[in-house]
């Protein structure tokens, strides 16, 4: 079913799509007669036409919503129906704002291991939550000759026809490519460039500052301890932990014995789904997760496993962490740290998860790179506690 109505590429067949996109090559045009385009011709043709760069513009800006402006024209319905996997294609990922983070400059600067977002070190864009693009329509314009000339790349026409043929699992393959890596930030409308600025940090001023420390289901669970009382040393610190992290806390023990009795005696708060059932026993009680919304001035969930990541990413709420996550006020900050076998970071899954959670203001620290709990090597595991703390410190705009 077609989401904003049928479109006249619905109805007619592959000889009629050249013009249908309003080719300006001629030669192509009748290329398109005789045989289906590949994503890359249609890609290049399509981003030719300014009418299709205005239509993606406005759904930069605007959304969705905007998209039902431009279905009765021909060009822009069919170049939708092409970003769409539609008009006798194979699937092609949806159009969204911002889906990967801008990519490295060059191949050699980027970690082959890492998924499709930037690997820039603590500090930088990782650290910086990205705002809704809001690049001008001379920008648009700018990326329909980057694309095309990019076309020219045999290794990037291999990654456009292994993606109609695999699916998105086949960008995995080309993920060190820098320049693989800018077209498909390209085709999804995502500006190549810096970052955007962040927005000011929220500043706790007369008070210590609250930090709510979330713990999801991976074995980095073992260091929260450690991580609750170093930020204990500059914050207020409540801890949340899921029924999955509880399996792994109960072994911070036998990890740090130390850190684990000093924080046993330190008297910080450790909630689970049981106090948020409990606390409530009928209409007007307080509901925890909201309550713990209103108290933090900081949410920090680390580690976050794969699993509560794409929860996450995907608004799902069924626990007293997740439900803190939804309702969570996006003009404070949220910091994740992920940590997770290696196989799942590098998981294109991860890549389009952190970027939508990037989209909605939540800054990231990257996992190291080292033996794993599994015995792996390489990256997924929790950044060391002094990285979180300093990523803490700098959403509230503080040295830590």
């Amino acid at each position: 079913m077609h989401l904003f109505g049928r479109s006249e590429t619905m109805d007619r067949g592959t000889a009629d799509q050249g013009s249908l996109l309003g080719a300006v090559d001629e030669e192509k045009e009748a290329s398109f007669a005789n045989a289906p385009p590949s994503l890359a011709e249609t890609a290049d043709l399509a981003l030719r036409n300014a009418k299709v760069r205005e239509m993606l513009q406005a759904f930069r800006e605007e959304g969705p919503e905007a998209l039902s402006r431009y279905v009765d024209d021909p060009s822009n319905s069919a170049a939708l129906d092409v970003l769409r996997g539609q008009a006798g294609m194979l699937p092609a990922p949806p159009l969204a704002p911002e889906l990967l983070a801008p990519p490295t400059a060059t191949a050699a600067a980027r970690d082959p291991s890492l998924p499709l977002v930037s690997a820039a070190p603590l500090g930088t864009d990782l650290l910086t939550p990205a705002s809704p693009p809001t690049v001008g329509r001379d920008a648009i314009a700018a990326a329909a000759p980057v694309v095309a000339e990019s076309l020219g790349n045999p290794r990037v026409r291999e990654m456009l026809e292994a993606f109609r043929a695999e699916g998105p699992d086949a960008l995995r393959r080309f993920a060190a490519d820098a320049e693989c890596a800018a077209v498909v930030a390209r085709l999804r409308g995502v500006s190549v460039g810096a970052p955007a600025p962040a927005p000011a940090p929220a500043r706790v001023v007369g008070r210590r500052p609250r930090v709510l420390l979330g713990a999801t289901g991976s074995v980095a669970t073992v260091k929260v301890p450690k991580l609750a009382l170093a930020l204990s040393e500059v914050a207020d610190v409540r801890v949340v932990v899921t029924e999955k992290a509880k399996t792994f806390l109960a072994k911070a023990e036998a990890y740090d014995a130390a850190a684990w009795a000093t924080f046993q005696a330190s008297g910080i708060e450790v909630l689970s789904d049981a106090d948020e059932w409990d606390a409530w026993q009928e209409i007007g009680d307080d509901v925890v997760h909201v309550e713990l919304r209103k108290w933090a001035d900081l949410l920090v969930i680390a580690p976050l496993s794969a699993n509560s990541l794409a929860k996450l990413a995907n608004g799902l709420c069924d626990d007293l962490l997740s439900c803190t996550a939804r309702a969570w006020d996006f003009d404070k900050p949220f910091v994740v740290a992920p940590a997770m076998n290696t196989a799942m970071w590098t998981h294109p899954l991860t890549a389009t998860h952190l970027a939508d959670l990037r989209v909605l203001g939540v800054a990231a620290v990257p996992p190291a790179s080292k033996k794993l709990a599994c015995g792996d090597v390489g990256p997924g595991a929790l950044a060391d506690v002094p990285a979180i703390v300093a990523a803490a410190g700098a959403a509230l705009g503080e040295a830590w």
